[in-house]
């Protein structure tokens, strides 16, 4: 089974999305961690938190949606993958039974059809004249909207 699949670019993008957002928001939830959590001291009159007190406080607030928005792309892709992978297999599936001749008897045998009612026509000469049959005007028919239950997913494939 060779699928030479083409390469989505915006599957690339969603992969490198994220591969970024877990990185992010796993390495700032560590940084905003050690600040917070390294603690300050007060000497004398000057009582002032770390420099970068409110980038850690961001950090430490913003890395659990980070991480779960990186999750998800991750899961995006996934999915976007199989559903490609299973749209490109039917028409792989579709192609080849498509490319499969036909029959000759079978197209030998619609070509006489399609023959026989020019060779049934016969002039005033040749006898009792032959009539063919009068086109039908009945409406077309369409192929039913209903479609027969699948269960393919609780069965157990068949031995081949």
């Amino acid at each position: 089974m060779n699928h030479h699949s083409r390469v989505n670019p915006f599957e690339i993008a969603l992969w490198i999305l994220a591969v970024a957002l877990l990185a992010v928001g796993g390495a700032g939830a560590l940084w905003a961690s050690r600040v917070m959590n390294g603690g300050y001291t007060c000497t004398g009159d000057n009582c002032s938190p770390p420099v970068d007190y409110a980038l850690a406080q961001t950090f430490y607030m913003m890395s659990p949606p980070l991480v779960t928005a990186g999750l998800v792309a991750a899961v995006l892709s996934i999915a976007l993958r199989a559903g490609l992978s299973g749209i490109a297999r039917r028409t792989a599936e579709m192609g080849s039974s498509a490319a499969e001749p036909e029959d000759a008897s079978t197209v030998g045998a619609a070509a006489g059809q399609q023959s026989a009612p020019e060779s049934t026509a016969t002039s005033a000469n040749d006898g009792p004249t032959v009539r063919a049959a009068p086109v039908s005007f009945a409406p077309p028919q369409f192929r039913s909207r209903r479609r027969a239950i699948d269960h393919s997913a609780f069965k157990r494939p068949g031995a081949e």
